[in-house]
């Protein structure tokens, strides 16, 4: 089973995501409501894909995954930036 560390600031979102990626897409999930909650539980939950909300207070998806990337724990974790609301 592949690990996915989806960032979202909507609850709503991730609970969705969270049900259709782990049913049929064969997935664990963890949710994360900010960039900076991410960039914590990253390092130690060493997902093996990031969904990143590009539109979220504080961080942006872009910032988190600047951020991840200079990281050398989490620079080569494949990352999926979604643009829908």
């Amino acid at each position: 089973m592949l690990k996915l560390l989806h960032v979202d600031d909507d609850a709503d979102i991730l609970e969705v995501a969270k049900m259709s990626l782990e049913l049929s897409g064969g997935f664990e999930t963890v949710g994360c409501l900010s960039g900076e909650e991410a960039l914590t539980i990253a390092p130690d939950y060493m997902p093996d894909v990031l969904l990143l909300d590009v539109m979220m207070p504080g961080m942006t998806g872009f910032e988190v995954c600047e951020s991840l990337k200079n990281n050398e724990a989490t620079e080569h974790i494949p990352v999926i930036l979604s643009l829908i609301h």
